[in-house]
């Protein structure tokens, strides 16, 4: 195993590099701790980067909307009408997306973050770590959040979120990398398959946060139980995807009977053209499948030009605005108490 440590180019930051003995490497910014590059071989062994991102880190900060590779928080997702009470106390959020608190207001994901790295036999990691403020965006209580980016030797990438506050506060962590496995941006994630054991998807209103619903994938375009081609979403007339953009932009609920004697859930994208694979597991119980509807055209990116549906996050995750809806699992992060998270990516590949 490889940590490159930081190496600072033209950045006005370190960008910090770690790699294995099968030619994967990772490449990650303090800025936001955002996942910048991702190289893994396909079928024929060929390496080539798999996730979207800029060459130049300004345009990180002029897009910072798009949230490429980074951590998301306070809160992933959105929070209808900007603002969440607690033990009857009202805290207005900041509204960043018309009425609604987007990903906390891209605070985590454009903040500044001290990093450490670690090496071993057996694996290469950097760890990013943030103090929030008590009232920044709205939120209550100083957060202290550590996420540590870990590169194995069998080509698995472990994210480890870790976080305390000293006031009660609610807290949604997560990365919002895309993803291309075909290594060329020439090509859409159309003919991308996932399959996961989905049971629902929360139905989106008007202004796209969840309702409260939960709404059965069994026969939809959210089932993916037997694998399914993202194109099959993106091009349904489902009024639920063409409200998204064409495509998907939702919140999927992991089934009840898990894939893993853990109680972990597994989700599998697959490039039939590179042989690419990516296994996700996760003890989050919910991930945000975006196919990049809304993804502007003409953007410089690294390998290629910006259109929509160039990529697909898949945001493990616990439930957006679940602090508005009671069946939903509690938000809350009590004081003191810790937030502990852990999601792999583990590449493949098959004929």
């Amino acid at each position: 195993m490889t940590d490159t440590g930081a190496s600072s180019g033209v950045s006005p930051f370190p960008r910090y590099t770690l790699s294995n003995s099968h030619g994967m490497t990772l490449s990650a910014i303090p800025l936001g701790g955002i996942i910048t590059g991702l190289c893994v071989p396909d079928r024929t062994g060929t390496v080539k980067n798999v996730v979207l991102g800029f060459d130049d880190v300004q345009d990180y900060r002029d897009h910072a909307d798009l949230c490429f590779g980074a951590v998301i928080g306070r809160y992933a997702g959105r929070i209808g009408g900007a603002a969440l009470s607690l033990h009857g106390t009202d805290y207005p959020l900041t509204a960043n997306e018309g009425t609604t608190c987007l990903h906390g207001g891209l605070e985590f994901s454009t903040a500044l973050w001290d990093a450490s790295t670690a090496c071993s036999d057996t694996e290469a990691s950097v760890t990013f770590r943030y103090v929030s403020p008590d009232g920044k965006n709205g939120f209550p209580g100083t957060v202290t959040t550590e996420v540590t980016y870990a590169l194995t030797e069998d080509n698995t990438v472990q994210i480890h979120y870790h976080a305390v506050s000293d006031k009660d506060t609610c807290l949604c962590l997560t990365n919002h990398t895309y993803f291309n496995l075909t290594g060329d941006l020439s090509d859409t994630v159309l003919s991308h398959t996932l399959k996961a054991d989905i049971s629902h998807y929360l139905e989106l209103g008007d202004t796209f946060v969840p309702t409260g619903t939960l709404v059965s994938a069994t026969g939809t375009p959210f089932d993916f139980h037997a694998g399914r081609a993202l194109q099959s979403g993106i091009c349904s007339d489902a009024p639920a995807l063409r409200a998204a953009g064409r495509g998907y932009d939702h919140p999927l609920v992991f089934g009840n009977s898990s894939q893993n004697e853990d109680g972990t859930h597994i989700a599998t994208l697959r490039d039939p053209s590179s042989g690419r694979v990516l296994t996700i597991t996760t003890d989050a119980p919910v991930t945000v499948l975006y196919t990049a509807n809304w993804l502007e055209e003409g953007l410089p990116l690294h390998g290629g030009i910006s259109r929509p549906h160039l990529g697909v996050a898949l945001e493990v995750q616990d439930y957006p605005d679940a602090m508005h809806h009671p069946a939903f699992p509690s938000p809350l992060l009590r004081a003191g108490e810790s937030y502990d998270r852990t999601t792999t990516w583990t590449f493949s590949t098959e004929d």
